[in-house]
């Protein structure tokens, strides 16, 4: 099994953080790993994951919601 190579970056409007790379065997696990740590999202708060939305395809990986109550799709 090939491991991903991540690069996570956190932007705000004065700059962007250049988050440590991990490897991750899968993306369930990169996406269980965002879920476990999610201060890495500042002050978006996850509320579910793998939820189906209606007719369309795809199926957003989490849904989250930030301080301003927008609604985040990762």
């Amino acid at each position: 099994m090939r491991s991903l190579d991540v690069k996570s970056y956190w932007k705000t409007n004065d700059q962007t953080r250049n988050l440590i790379p991990m490897p991750f065997k899968s993306e369930n696990e990169f996406e269980s790993y965002v879920f476990q740590n999610q201060e890495l999202l500042g002050d978006v708060f996850i509320i579910h994951r793998q939820i189906r939305t209606g007719n369309k395809q795809g199926i957003p990986d989490m849904i989250g919601v930030d301080k301003d109550a927008r609604i985040c799709i990762i």
